[in-house]
């Protein structure tokens, strides 16, 4: 796997969560560029769509999607870093439930409620939240 950890213990992981207007959405895990190139990787997947080609898409890729095409600005920010892989599983799973036991809709698989939620109800939750100024989107949940 290109990109991949070559040592599972050494502390590069880190821990991120993708927002919208400052709303955390998704957590995960990464190193190196993932949260970044996930963000590169779903604008490829639009341009697939627009060319015709069938995308890929998960939960919280649809939501990425979304809000991409509003637009409104989809952000990474780093939560812990300097862990090893074990570590970082730990604070991802304790974020993720943290947020739902605030309230959060969220767009994880691992952790998030049975049935998950829709990507609309996510979007839904991340609307409700007010606008930084200057920012428009016309379309509907």
């Amino acid at each position: 796997m290109p990109g991949a950890a070559k040592n599972v213990e050494a502390p590069e992981w880190y821990v991120y969560q993708f927002e919208v207007r400052k709303v955390p959405f998704y957590v995960g895990i990464g190193h190196r560029e993932r949260a970044s190139d996930r963000l590169r990787w779903v604008c490829s997947q639009i341009k697939r769509e627009l060319a015709g080609k069938p995308g890929k898409w998960d939960l919280h890729t649809r939501v990425i999607k979304y809000f991409i095409l509003c637009p409104e600005p989809v952000t990474h920010r780093c939560i812990r870093k300097g862990l090893c892989r074990a570590d970082a599983l730990k604070v991802e799973k304790r974020r993720i439930i943290d947020l739902r036991s605030s309230g959060h809709v969220i767009a994880n698989i691992q952790y998030n409620r049975r049935p998950l939620p829709s990507p609309e109800e996510v979007i839904k939750f991340i609307r409700k939240h007010p606008k930084p100024a200057g920012l428009s989107c016309r379309r509907q949940a």
